[in-house]
């Protein structure tokens, strides 16, 4: 009774800005069904409230696209090897990363079973939650990607511009991974 069984119903919005789906897959918003999702411990999704992504024309928004643009384009010059590095280990799931880091720190700390169990129970809750609530933040502020920014920019569009690794489908704002390795970190 949780909502996680029903199917999404979630349209694109059109206009600068709004997330549609990207390119090369162009997937649709799937998991958009997590924010409606009955949370474990928090009352809703909603329950948390974002100060929302950039403002489009904002000095730090035209920065960090250009960034982006630089050093996250398919075949950039200017990407050191740590930094590839750095962006293939962001595909790796939160949950798998944290639940590595825990159990190391449990046998370090030679922890009980029963108590590794509730830690485990305690994560995994934090981390449903954080991407209950994340989900809703993306539904609620449908930001676009940065490969629909840099493609479509009204200054220095670059239709063609490609980046080093596929564009995961769903808004860029809240940085799902970062909400779900903060929570799981608590």
């Amino acid at each position: 009774g949780d909502g996680a069984d029903r199917k999404p119903d979630y349209a694109p919005q059109s206009g600068v800005g709004k997330w549609q789906p990207a390119p090369p897959h162009k997937l649709p918003f799937a998991t958009v069904i997590w924010a409606d999702v009955k949370p474990w411990v928090l009352r809703s999704g909603s329950e948390v409230q974002a100060p929302g992504p950039l403002a489009l024309d904002s000095a730090q928004y035209a920065r960090e696209i250009d960034e982006v643009r630089r050093l996250g384009a398919r075949y950039s010059k200017e990407r050191s090897a740590d930094q590839t590095a750095a962006a293939v280990f962001s595909l790796i799931k939160p949950g798998t990363l944290w639940a590595s880091a825990a159990r190391a720190a449990a046998d370090a700390k030679g922890t009980s079973v029963i108590e590794n169990a509730r830690t485990f129970a305690l994560m995994n809750v934090a981390a449903a939650d954080a991407t209950i609530t994340g989900w809703a933040i993306k539904r609620q502020y449908p930001l676009w990607r940065p490969i629909a920014a840099i493609r479509q920019s009204v200054k220095d569009a670059d239709p063609s511009w490609e980046s080093l690794l596929n564009t995961p489908p769903h808004p860029d704002y809240v940085s799902g991974h970062c909400i779900n390795s903060g929570a799981q970190a608590q």
